[in-house]
């Protein structure tokens, strides 16, 4: 994948952690990042929450031979609706709106 494609599906993902964290749903992964890191679970959340999309990111770019799941699928989608590594125009619409 290109560099913005790169770029979009980590910001993807990255937005997939802050709802999660909004619904509760990752609490536990929050607590082991902090504690491997060092980082304060609150105090340094939003840093927590990128490393937790920037792992995820890793995870999916080191075993594409494997079905993408639905959640990294979705951190695939352009604003227009298209795969991102389709959409001709994805920079335009992840940062303008479709």
């Amino acid at each position: 994948m290109s560099n913005i494609h790169n770029e979009m599906a980590l910001e993807n993902l990255y937005e997939i952690a802050i709802e999660e964290d909004k619904k509760g749903s990752i609490d536990g992964e929050i607590n082991r990042i902090a504690f491997e890191t060092g980082l304060h679970a609150d105090d340094d959340r939003d840093d927590i929450l990128q490393k937790i999309a920037e792992d995820r990111f890793e995870l999916y770019d080191s075993a594409p031979n494997q079905d993408p799941t639905l959640k990294e699928l979705e951190a695939r989608i352009c604003a227009c609706g298209e795969l991102i590594e389709k959409c001709p125009d994805a920079y335009e619409h992840m940062t303008q709106g479709a």
